[in-house]
């Protein structure tokens, strides 16, 4: 569970950075079978200028070993472009503070 805050209120730069250059590469993750899945959410409250982080990303995965098993493998060699747009995304957003948890029950 990462949370993120997006400073000057540019949520749509930040969510276009998380939706076109970070979510397919997730994608990719999943459909491999590393990585459980991932999400992206927008804070809607609380609202104040206390607010500590304006969106949360969320990693999960099935088990332990395919949680420390990420980056064990190597992916694609990325283009210089590739590795610029992957840079301007994380500096969108600032990386608040990362939990980790284990998920005890959902409902589906």
């Amino acid at each position: 569970i990462n949370l993120m805050k997006v400073s000057n209120g540019d949520y749509e730069k930040y969510e276009k950075f998380e939706t076109e250059i970070f979510q397919p590469m997730h994608q990719k993750e999943v459909d491999a079978g590393i990585r459980g899945n991932w999400g992206l959410l927008r804070y809607i409250l609380p609202v104040g200028s206390d607010v500590y982080a304006s969106h949360i990303t969320v990693d999960m995965y099935k088990d332990y070993n395919q949680l420390f098993n990420v980056g064990a493998t190597d992916g694609p060699a990325m283009s210089k472009d590739q590795i610029r747009k992957i840079q301007e995304g994380l500096d969108s957003r600032d990386l608040k503070f990362k939990y980790m948890a284990t998920l005890i029950r959902k409902a589906r």
